[in-house]
């Protein structure tokens, strides 16, 4: 890159280095790296009528912001890949702008959205390797936020099957080992779970890779509770939150925090469950992963304890109630935010409840009362 950069336009290679690097680097957990490089690519390909290059770095740029747990704006850069991919006609440039869409919108928890992209993704998928892993691995992930374990046991099986069929062997290319262990232990598959520990842990030791590390140490939580060995089980969550501390990855930081929760629910450590199910909610909420955001609300129930300050909005659910309460539709909240029209619903059904109101007019209201104060 270095000897790049030195060089005049013309000696550069017609495929420079600054792409492959962008999505290499968050391979190896380096996402403030993944997005200067690839945000330098997507301001060079525009200022330069570069149209391919322009794709290709929105795409990856989507997969980075989606990772980081930026899934707003992951869901911006994804959408205008995927419309831009699709205008310039090129068969791989669809499969993979495609691809990046469906990932973001199965993280967002925008099912039908997800799905219809899996579809599109389907007929070129079968036995190409990566698409592949991608379709099972975001086919998985739904039916995984959803509940449906014995479904997402068989997308994100054969998801591993053809990662270690066609040799990959960086976990951080795809992410799919966190979930295939989860729903294997979900599904009493412990063993398998465990040997995905197993590949996880290694990985992370060999290359210290800290997202290896953390998901290695969530995947033994699991196993270690479902086997009845509770004090395992939260010494590895404590290891994994250690792992996550510096890595810019809110949303696996809160699933881990998920599992957390459930592992002190059952040892009744009521108080500390209620803490970890909260924090876990505040960072779904925040990030916009609807499907998990939900689920930690109904774990907090289990421990017979209310939410702290019911009435607290987290900063998303005020952004969008600000917009709302200036008369906005739900399209208009969406476009000024980079977010579905679903997902504006979907926070003001969170913030009516929270306020305990009804209508928009109510929430102009409240809103004044609170800008007051």
């Amino acid at each position: 890159m270095a000897l790049e950069e030195e060089l005049p336009s013309e000696r550069v290679s017609a495929e420079p280095l600054t792409p492959t690097f962008g999505f290499w680097l968050r391979w190896f957990d380096d996402l403030d790296g993944s997005r200067e490089l690839l945000e330098r690519l997507v301001r060079d390909a525009t200022a330069n009528g570069q149209d391919t290059s322009r794709v290709v770095g929105l795409m990856q740029l989507a997969i980075t912001e989606c990772v980081a747990g930026n899934l707003h704006r992951a869901r911006e850069l994804g959408s205008s890949a995927y419309e831009l991919g699709k205008d310039l006609e090129v068969r791989q440039l669809t499969k993979m702008t495609t691809s990046a869409l469906a990932l973001v919108d199965a993280n967002l928890g925008e099912v039908d959205e997800a799905r219809v992209l899996c579809e599109e993704l389907r007929p070129v998928a079968s036995g190409s390797g990566g698409a592949e892993i991608d379709l099972e691995s975001v086919l998985g992930l739904l039916e995984l936020s959803l509940g449906n374990f014995e479904a997402a046991d068989a997308h994100l099986s054969r998801a591993l099957e053809v990662f270690d069929r066609v040799g990959f062997g960086e976990p951080g290319q795809f992410r799919v080992h966190g979930d295939a262990a989860e729903t294997a232990v979900t599904v009493g598959h412990t063993a398998r779970a465990s040997q995905i520990a197993d590949f996880l842990e290694a990985h992370g030791k060999r290359t210290n890779h800290r997202s290896s590390l953390a998901t290695g140490a969530r995947v033994r939580a699991l196993v270690a509770a479902a086997e009845g060995d509770l004090d395992a089980a939260l010494g590895a969550c404590d290891r994994a939150l250690v792992h996550h501390e510096g890595l810019e990855m809110s949303i696996e930081r809160a699933r881990t925090l998920l599992v957390k929760g459930v592992v002190e629910r059952r040892a009744r450590r009521r108080g500390d469950a209620k803490r970890s199910f909260e924090q876990a909610l505040e960072i779904f909420e925040q990030a916009g992963a609807r499907l998990w955001a939900d689920r930690a609300p109904a774990e907090l129930k289990r421990t017979g304890l209310r939410r702290s300050s019911g009435d607290q909005l987290t900063e998303a659910e005020r952004r969008v109630a600000e917009l709302a309460a200036t008369g906005l539709t739900n399209r208009e909240v969406a476009a000024a935010l980079y977010m579905s029209p679903k997902t504006v619903g979907a926070n003001l059904t969170r913030i009516y409840r929270k306020l305990g109101i009804r209508s928009r007019a109510e929430l102009g209201a409240r809103m004044a009362e609170r800008a007051q104060t």
